[in-house]
């Protein structure tokens, strides 16, 4: 039988180390994972700042034991893999021996993305998250001045980046500079312009981005009755 393969992809970003404080939405197929950033390890994070892990396509997911004391019972554990990390776990055999406290996202997308199925893990200090999705995004989520409106910064599929600047997550355009509590041009001006926000998800640059990144992950984004992708319905 073949190793799990621990394959660390939180390289530019941390949970925080004594209060994550992981929790689980659902948005469509998909399941969102969120939790505290670790401001103390990163100069660009600030305190209270949340990160989210969208998983695409979502199987199953859990979160439960192991916690840091008790890692050692994980059941593929290896001594050279630290705790507190994001993974893929590569020739996992999470279809034989997924834990039974899992919760059964969507059925149907067994047998729809079978071969595209991925097993990540993220290790927490109180608990750890595990799932079977097609892929993962990642975004940080900033608060206004005002503390009522939320804004997504830049979000990853399978990749990382280290600059401060919002992209469109199909064409790689630049849509805004992202400051510490604020974007240049703001939330606002981008929306109006025609750029794509997608809540605890990430930004497209438009509508075309935002059909061509549907077809592409097999995913499905809110749409109005005109047919555009759009959750804010033009309240903004």
């Amino acid at each position: 039988m073949n190793t799990p393969i621990f394959k660390k992809l939180n390289n530019d970003f941390d949970a925080d180390p004594n209060a994550p404080d992981p929790k689980i939405s659902l948005l469509g197929n998909h399941v969102v994972l969120s939790f505290s950033l670790n401001s103390f390890l990163w100069d660009n994070v600030s305190e209270g700042e949340t990160g989210t892990l969208t998983f695409l396509n979502c199987l199953q997911y859990r979160l439960g034991k192991p916690d840091s004391d008790s890692y050692h019972r994980y059941r593929y554990y290896q001594s050279d893999v630290e705790y507190f990390d994001f993974y893929l776990v590569e020739n996992s055999t999470w279809i034989k021996d997924f834990p039974i406290d899992k919760k059964i996202h969507n059925s149907s997308i067994l047998n729809e993305f079978r071969s595209k199925l991925k097993h990540f893990v993220f290790f927490f200090r109180d608990n750890t998250f595990e799932c079977v999705a097609t892929g993962y995004s990642f975004g940080r989520v900033f608060i206004d001045a005002s503390g009522k409106k939320e804004q997504v910064s830049n979000f990853i599929v399978s990749s990382t980046s280290k600059d401060n600047y919002c992209r469109c997550s199909n064409c790689g355009k630049t849509i805004a500079e992202v400051t510490e509590d604020s974007m240049i041009p703001t939330f606002e001006e981008c929306y109006k312009s025609g750029a794509v926000p997608v809540p605890n998800f990430g930004w497209l640059c438009s509508q075309i981005c935002a059909n061509e990144y549907e077809e592409k992950y097999h995913i499905k984004f809110v749409r109005t009755k005109e047919g555009k992708v759009d959750y804010y319905f033009g309240e903004i």
